[in-house]
């Protein structure tokens, strides 16, 4: 959101509170809302506040920031699902003799956390679950966190040409490759937002 945003803002926010039967927000919980929402713009932030208030259960409540932030950007169960999905499709189309590059950089240290790519390749019927679930949790832990500049390398199998596979959107996986590379300024913090 921008400057000319905030009066708005404040508007809907306390004319949403009135319709929970509860007193304006104070300067300091509107500064509050304002900096945890305002990388969003006004039309996204009135459309959340208008979903959660809408909804037949969390409407009962007036939103805190998180509620909002959770509409704007999906819940964390739901970016893991999809996470693990290109996972998937990058087993079926590199193996264990090609590398992945994904188009979210999250992916990448999850699975360096995890053992790295040649761990996922390998992992058997009855590894496969837990594999699974590890990098579930560990993804899921990293969102929204600063992670190092440094993004790990994916391995294949020593003796084969490294040929890297884009797994996503293109421009987004060569954003991740020059990270990958350190053709990228990696001088400065790579922060996850769904997306690098």
């Amino acid at each position: 959101m921008k400057q000319q945003d905030y009066q708005a803002f404040v508007e809907m926010m306390n004319a949403v509170r009135e319709m929970h039967d509860k007193q304006p927000l104070g300067d300091a919980a509107i500064s509050i809302y304002w900096m945890t929402l305002t990388e969003y713009s006004y039309d996204e932030v009135q459309m959340a506040v208008f979903q959660q208030i809408r909804d037949t259960e969390s409407g009962k409540f007036f939103p805190k920031p998180s509620d909002i932030r959770q509409i704007l950007e999906g819940n964390n169960h739901a970016k893991a699902i999809a996470a693990w999905a290109k996972l998937e499709s990058a087993f079926g189309r590199c193996g264990a003799y090609q590398v992945p590059v994904f188009d979210d950089v999250l992916i990448h240290y999850t699975i360096d956390e995890n053992g790295g790519w040649l761990s996922y390749c390998h992992c058997d019927e009855k590894e496969y679950p837990f594999k699974r679930d590890a990098f579930m949790k560990g993804y899921k832990s990293k969102i929204g966190r600063t992670m190092p500049a440094e993004v790990p390398k994916m391995q294949n199998i020593q003796g084969f040409p490294a040929t890297q596979v884009f797994i996503g959107d293109r421009k987004k996986c060569e954003t991740v490759l020059l990270a990958i590379t350190g053709n990228a300024n990696n001088q400065k913090q790579l922060e996850h937002k769904g997306e690098i």
